[in-house]
């Protein structure tokens, strides 16, 4: 009933479509490119959460219906920029993990554009995961069945631990550059990731970093800065 739900809302199309852009994961020894993100505006998060506005949306938003959208907007975005077969990480809602409908629906959309659903890598956020890891580790298992690939956002979340089981379900890890070198927490959680063969990646690391940075186990980097 809530996927037939989902996509009576998803037709309706009650949400605007969010606008997208795609930023390049570079290797950092070589600066080769590797996969992209799919960077919106807004994260489904952000919305208005009081007043008369957040009444309405809370009525007409549903994070799966929203989450096949953004599906559906990175395949259109993806083609005309000549990005069909390389992987596309996409922000998925923390909501969007209680609705182990969503795959499903995000699988309908992905069948009727140029993409195959391994092309799609969903990012879900640490946070999601630490607040309900059995909900969320039955999701990524319910989504790497319908071909789609699924990476963790520990960017603003204090580590914490996941199970191998988990683990062994994600493709890559997004860090935020400046925790690297200051936080021995973060350092450990790294490593729980790179023993299981998870890729890790630096959000906005120095190119100066590149060394130091390989020696953690994290190869890869999202907008480089340039070195002063």
């Amino acid at each position: 009933m809530q996927h037939l739900k989902s996509i009576e809302r998803l037709e309706r199309g009650p949400a605007p479509r969010p606008r997208v852009r795609f930023s390049t994961a570079l290797l950092l020894e070589t600066g080769e490119a590797a996969w992209a993100y799919a960077m919106i505006e807004r994260a489904f998060e952000d919305r208005c959460a009081f007043g008369p506005a957040a009444a309405e949306r809370a009525g007409a938003e549903c994070p799966s219906a929203w989450l096949s959208r953004l599906v559906r907007d990175v395949a259109s975005e993806a083609s005309t920029e000549d990005l069909i077969g390389r992987l596309i990480v996409v922000p998925t809602p923390d909501a969007a993990l209680s609705d182990l409908a969503a795959p499903a629906l995000c699988d309908k959309i992905v069948a009727g554009t140029r993409l195959g659903q391994q092309e799609f890598c969903f990012e879900v956020r640490l946070s999601a995961i630490a607040a309900a890891p059995e909900q969320a580790a039955d999701w990524i298992k319910t989504a790497r069945s319908r071909g789609f690939r699924v990476a963790i956002d520990a960017r603003r979340a204090a580590p914490c631990r996941v199970a191998p089981s988990t683990w062994l379900m994600i493709d890559s890890l997004r860090v935020d550059a400046d925790t690297l070198f200051t936080e021995a927490a973060v350092v450990e959680f790294i490593e729980q990731a790179v023993q299981t063969g998870v890729s890790v990646l630096a959000d906005r690391p120095r190119w100066r970093d590149g060394g130091a940075l390989a020696l953690l186990g994290v190869d890869y980097g999202l907008n480089p800065q340039a070195d002063a």
